[in-house]
């Protein structure tokens, strides 16, 4: 029983073609070599040039496994959001990446929270840190990519991003330290 009532699997993917070609000529027409763009690949290249040039070498494992899964799931939280029309991002570095502000899920967040991490190893003043830096996040980082036109929020408010940032960095410390634990045993 076929209902027609609803666009099938290869109508979908037409329109997903259709769209992905329409993204590419706006992002050669609009994105590529503007303002937005090159502040795009600074905040893809130097955050890990000072993550090089501050990580403790001694931890270098640690810190990686925290700042992947803190990748990992911005990237994971980054795509849903978008999928579901939360918010959307005008600037992107590369037409066809997913999430479209990979700089600042792939690169700017685990940079920021792995050298937190690191300088700050006990629980309570690490909490405390990554409350303020996630506030920063919320509340200084997001408007400002707004301001700069490179995030567009729909149905979400800075509001919600600050518990999440939050529980993010303290939970996914919890996990790295288990990971850590287990593996010296």
């Amino acid at each position: 029983m076929n209902n027609k009532s609803f666009p099938s699997f290869e109508e979908l993917e037409q329109l997903r073609e259709q769209y992905n070609q329409q993204a590419f000529q706006n992002w050669l027409q609009v994105d590529l070599f503007s303002l937005n763009w090159w502040l795009l690949l600074l905040m893809m290249v130097v955050p890990w040039i000072i993550w090089w040039k501050l990580a403790d070498r001694k931890r270098l494992a640690e810190l990686l496994i925290y700042g992947m899964l803190v990748g990992l799931t911005s990237t994971l939280l980054c795509i849903i959001g978008y999928d579901l029309m939360l918010w959307g991002y005008p600037s992107r570095l590369v037409s066809f990446m997913m999430p479209p502000l990979f700089p600042l899920v792939l690169s700017v967040m685990p940079v920021a929270y792995m050298l937190v991490y690191q300088y700050f190893p006990t629980r309570n003043t690490f909490a405390a840190v990554s409350f303020i830096l996630s506030a920063l996040a919320a509340f200084v980082i997001e408007p400002l990519m707004v301001y700069m036109h490179m995030y567009v929020e729909y149905h979400w408010s800075y509001w919600y991003s600050f518990p999440i940032y939050f529980l993010m960095a303290v939970g996914l410390r919890k996990l790295t330290q288990k990971i850590i634990s287990s593996h010296s045993h």
